[in-house]
């Protein structure tokens, strides 16, 4: 299963998770080498979503547990959207 699928809306799993504030799904998710700045239709990435909704416990996981993520480059397909270093799937 890839971790990173994106609905209609271009939302993934832990854009679900950070909406419903668990952070342990968020931590789950983020062992799966998830990508907290891949941007949704409305241009807002799980990180952004966790920014604006003042979720402390889940800005910690993604600040602390892993930095790397956080780093934006472009899509390669020349589409809006960002991800970072790995656009290949995590096994599980």
């Amino acid at each position: 299963m890839y971790m990173d699928q994106e609905d209609y809306n271009g939302r993934t799993a832990l854009h679900a998770a950070v909406r419903n504030k668990n952070s342990q799904m968020v931590a789950e998710l983020l062992q799966y080498d998830t990508i907290p700045m891949t941007k949704d239709k409305w241009r807002q990435a799980a990180l952004d979503e966790a920014t604006m909704n003042n979720l402390p416990s889940i800005l910690t996981l993604f600040n602390i547990e892993h930095p790397e993520r956080l780093v934006a480059l472009p899509c390669r397909t020349g589409c809006d959207k960002t991800v970072t270093h790995s656009d290949t799937p995590a096994p599980i």
